[in-house]
């Protein structure tokens, strides 16, 4: 029995407490650039708002305390007024006009036998097309020589002021919007329908129940959670509602069309009243945690809707369709699928073909749909309103810096709450994952105010570094890295790796389908995005594609149409493109990114 040595028990004391110090040091290093960021990007511009309510902002002589007069200010303010009221109108059509399509879409997609492939693409393309295009798409169908007034007329209706007829403007609004976006709620609510157990259809059509019973019975309760998730989530969407507003009709006619988020961004940029401002994001703010609360409620029985494994059938058997009556229902939804399938496609073919009409053929009415002589200088002519080689330059540059920084920082902090020692884990989660409820509109002025203060405006840092305060990359990089046997790290360990080995050369190749989910979102988000851009970059010459094309061309008055379409036409195509190649991934990130909103 060998003499107990107190001195070698101390230097291994001590050289374990080393360890452990390192590693918990490591474990904090990783996670502290995301903690910097989400703090000075996120959190502070909410707590500045906050007090910014309370102050009249005065950016010469000083912000001075006011205490609740911004609030006063807010629920006297007849502009206000009406702006809260058109938002409950424009949510209340929003759910009336498509709340329900999608679930009923997709429960007919469900049950192609053929082409359901095709149809997926099909709804889900308007989700792809950068905003600034389907804009422009829809300024000409509604024009009043455009298609839509055209499309009455055959049936004996007169033209309709689509855009400027106080009671058509907010409907018109929300037709583009639910032409826009029901095939990403389709596609979700898709993935919860084929996760349904095949046994429950085929015990009850043992029982002797029918198609539709089958539906009611076993299809919609099996999807209630979807209902529940996608109602909340298009609450938060709408509430927050305004760039379709300020593009096609600018809040009128008459104010109609003026929302309540479009109302404070007129206080903030166009009357310069920041504390007012402020005190209408701190009330939206509170609204929307309150909803966002409800979608946190409704995640958990959602993720387990879209668990379970997928089925091996349809709703209808081989069976069904021996009867007359059911076979006649399937051929009418068929019809209707593929009058959607129009619908959808109906506006890409139009500004693709009214690229190439002349100045003559494009003012004809009624107006043609294909071109009598294909006019290819339409684009020669269209680019001279557009600095295409500048725009595109400009757009690799924030799409670099909004990809990398924002994976870098992520990443890290991902890596370092499911791999490494951490202290305070579960505090650092709620830091993180708790961002998810609050919807990014309600604190875009004071986030705007604390670039400015930083001195990062007109630099496309005010864009790059915002973008590393998301908490989606951290949950979805976290979830793949938890997927990681703990063992494989520790034996890298062993044989001397360090930390940031570990995660560049082990973490992130075992996780390239999350890398590169989040590469094809900052892709697609770079690509649309006009807005932001708009506001923290003060040089036309830096601006990204989309907020050029939005300048130049959605708001210009002077530029022929099918001079205008070889531009959108020619814009539309790299994200086309791009969603062609990489589908797959998108389709799969697609639940996740529903669930973020």
């Amino acid at each position: 029995m060998g003499a107990h040595n107190p001195a070698a028990a101390a230097r291994g004391a001590s050289g374990r407490f080393i360890r452990a110090g390192r590693e918990y040091f490591w474990g904090v290093a990783f996670v502290l650039p995301a903690i910097a960021v989400f703090c000075v990007f996120l959190w502070t511009p909410i707590a500045k708002g906050i007090g910014y309510s309370f102050m009249n902002v005065d950016f010469v002589n000083g912000d001075t305390f006011v205490g609740w007069k911004n609030y006063r200010e807010v629920f006297s303010n007849g502009d206000t007024v009406i702006a809260a009221k058109n938002t409950l109108y424009y949510m209340f059509l929003g759910l009336v006009m498509g709340f329900w399509v999608p679930s009923l879409v997709s429960i007919a997609v469900s049950e192609l036998r053929w082409f359901q492939a095709a149809m997926r693409l099909i709804v889900y393309l308007p989700n792809i097309v950068p905003a600034v295009v389907l804009y422009g798409m829809w300024q000409w169908l509604y024009d009043p020589l455009g298609p839509m007034n055209q499309i009455l007329s055959w049936v004996g209706i007169d033209p309709v002021a689509w855009l400027t007829a106080k009671g058509a403007a907010m409907v018109s609004i929300v037709i583009v919007e639910t032409w826009q976006g029901f095939g990403g709620a389709t596609l979700i609510y898709l993935a919860g329908i084929v996760g349904i157990p095949k046994d429950l259809y085929e015990a009850a059509e043992i029982d002797g129940a029918g198609v539709l019973q089958r539906i009611r019975h076993i299809t919609i309760p099996g999807i209630r959670h979807l209902y529940a998730l996608l109602f909340v989530l298009q609450l938060i969407h709408a509430s927050q509602g305004f760039m379709t507003h300020m593009a096609l009709t600018g809040g009128g006619p008459n104010r109609a069309t003026l929302t309540y988020m479009y109302q404070i961004i007129n206080e903030a940029f166009t009357n310069l009243n920041y504390g007012k401002a402020s005190a209408m994001g701190v009330l939206m703010f509170v609204v929307l945690v309150v909803l966002s609360l409800a979608l946190y409620a409704i995640q958990g029985e959602e993720q387990a809707v879209m668990s379970r494994s997928v089925r091996e059938r349809s709703i209808m058997s081989n069976f069904d369709f021996r009867k007359r009556s059911i076979a006649a229902g399937y051929a009418v939804m068929l019809a209707v699928l593929v009058a959607i399938a129009i619908t959808m496609l109906y506006p890409f073919g139009t500004t693709f073909f009214s690229s190439l009409k002349s100045k003559q053929e494009i003012y004809t009415f009624p107006p043609t749909y294909f071109p009598h002589h294909l006019a290819w200088e339409n684009y020669k002519e269209g680019f001279r309103y557009l600095p295409v080689g500048r725009a595109f330059w400009n757009t690799l540059i924030v799409y670099a810096g909004s990809a990398a920084l924002p994976l870098l920082v992520t990443g890290l902090a991902a890596f370092s709450m499911s791999q490494m020692k951490l202290p305070f884990r579960k505090g650092v989660s709620l830091f993180f994952m708790s961002t998810l409820m609050i919807p990014s509109a309600t604190y875009l002025i004071p986030n705007f105010l604390n670039l400015q203060s930083l001195g990062l405006i007109d630099s496309y840092w005010a864009l790059w570094l915002p973008s590393c305060a998301n908490a989606f990359h951290i949950l979805l990089l976290k979830s793949f890295f938890d997927g990681i046997h703990k063992e494989l790290f520790e034996a890298a360990r062993i044989d001397g790796a360090s930390e940031l080995r570990c995660f560049f050369s082990l973490a992130v190749p075992l996780s390239i389908p999350a890398f590169t989910t989040l590469l094809i979102f900052a892709f697609t988000a770079t690509w649309n995005d006009w807005y932001w851009p708009s506001l923290v970059l003060t040089s036309q010459d830096k601006y990204p594609i989309a907020t050029m094309v939005y300048h130049n061309i959605i708001q210009s008055g002077n530029i022929p149409w099918n001079e205008k379409f070889s531009v959108l036409s020619f814009v539309m195509l790299p994200p086309l493109v791009f969603f062609l190649f990489f589908q797959k991934h998108i389709m799969s990130g697609l639940n996740l990114a529903g669930v973020k909103g």
